[in-house]
């Protein structure tokens, strides 16, 4: 599949990051034109028994209909050659994606608290607490990682992946920067070299990515 195959794509998701954030940036930097549709909140209830599985984001290629947003990362990562040079650096790749699935529900219950969080503050301490042990443990595991592969350029080498562009968003702009004021300090004692290449990335190969219209400033 080449990205030129990619036609009247199509991204339904809220007005803010989340979900959809990691896509946006992967279309973003595969130059793939596309309609980037941000519904309100209150346009849901009426739009979700017609998407698959009942949530957003989803996704739209010349009118076939795709969910689930590490999938289609993995998708469009293929389609871009994001995913390594063979199947151990694919390995690498997608390993590193699915830490989503250890970190974000953390995320969720710091970000997104119900009202017990919000009223005892003991439950938000420990709520807090525990979200940065996890994720600390989650960037001490990549940042070995990362040693070993000898700090190049990118993750995984002199090439950059899904891996990279995955750290950039979710633990680059998720964490480091909209959770600035809990999570920055830790993730940066726990993972210093990884956090140098969030930086580099940031600076270089997403910078056009924050600096659009596809990336909320200031939102989750």
């Amino acid at each position: 599949i080449m990205s030129t195959s990619l036609k009247n794509v199509k991204l339904t998701y809220f007005q803010v990051n989340g979900a959809a954030g990691l896509p946006r940036l992967l279309l973003h930097y595969g130059k793939v034109p596309f309609e980037n549709t941000a519904i309100a909140f209150d346009k849901w209830p009426e739009l979700k028994p017609t998407v698959e599985f009942n949530f957003l984001p989803q996704f739209e290629i010349d009118g076939k209909k795709y969910t689930q947003t590490l999938a289609f990362s993995i998708y469009l990562a293929r389609v871009f050659g994001l995913m390594g040079k063979d199947i151990e650096e694919e390995y690498q790749v997608t390993s590193t994606l699915f830490c989503h699935d250890d970190i974000f529900s953390h995320y969720v219950k710091v970000f997104f608290a119900n009202d017990e969080y919000s009223k005892k503050p003991e439950v938000k301490k420990a709520t807090q607490e525990a979200a940065v042990a996890k994720v600390v443990s989650i960037l001490e595991g990549l940042e070995a990682r990362y040693n070993k592969t000898g700090n190049k350029k990118y993750f995984l080498g002199d090439n950059i992946t899904l891996a990279d562009l995955w750290l950039a968003y979710e633990i680059g702009l998720n964490f480091m920067t909209f959770g600035k004021e809990i999570f920055e300090a830790p993730i940066r004692k726990a993972a210093p070299n990884v956090t140098k290449l969030i930086d580099r990335l940031h600076a270089e190969d997403v910078k056009s990515f924050i600096d659009s219209d596809l990336y909320f400033k200031n939102a989750p």
